[in-house]
């Protein structure tokens, strides 16, 4: 190229002669995926990947700029902001299918109050009102975390706000085992 511009044709962006320049899948400086880091033990820092230099791009003044670097964390920081809140929980309890028993955390909401989410997992406590405005809160899985393929296991009939602590139940389409569970929510 020519002093003070970017290699390729000269008064030109890179590309080929009498061609359109080429047009990579990012916006002008910065890589179509964030900079990956090499994986490494737990506990122990990644190395940045290697920063590929065809992938920068001229901003809108013709300049070239090199892609941002994302800083490092360490793999067990990513891990662990994944699985803490410190929003509303709902704890399960005494439940006979014990794989439900554990701490839920805040999701977001559903039907107007807080659905919460068992990290680590597809479970869900979370309250429905049905088309006849029949209320109910429901102990559920989201098989593949797609709520319109919900396993239940224990219901309770109530419009609460919250979970309620007792009155936990089965009926036929439920696969929630006895005892039934207590909720306590914070």
């Amino acid at each position: 190229g020519v002093y003070g511009q970017a290699p390729g044709v000269y008064g030109q962006a890179p590309g080929v002669y009498g061609q359109a320049p080429r047009v990579y899948p990012s916006a002008p400086g910065v890589y179509p995926t964030a900079p990956g880091v090499y994986p490494a033990a737990p506990g122990v820092y990644g190395q940045p990947a290697p920063a590929p230099q065809s992938f920068a791009q001229p901003n809108t003044y013709g300049q070239y700029q090199q892609p941002v670097q994302a800083p490092l964390v360490q793999v067990s920081q990513v891990v662990q902001a994944t699985t803490v809140s410190s929003g509303p929980t709902a704890t399960v309890s005494g439940a006979g299918s014990s794989n439900l028993n554990g701490t839920y955390v805040y999701k977001g909401k559903e039907d107007g109050v807080n659905l919460y989410t068992k990290p680590g997992s597809y479970f869900y406590i979370m309250r429905h009102t049905d088309n006849k405005s029949n209320t109910a809160w429901w102990i559920t899985e989201w098989k593949g975390n797609n709520k319109s393929t919900t396993v239940d296991y224990y219901f309770v009939k109530s419009s609460s706000t919250l979970p309620p602590s007792t009155g936990w139940t089965t009926d036929n389409y439920c696969k929630g085992e006895r005892p039934y569970p207590k909720i306590s929510s914070k």
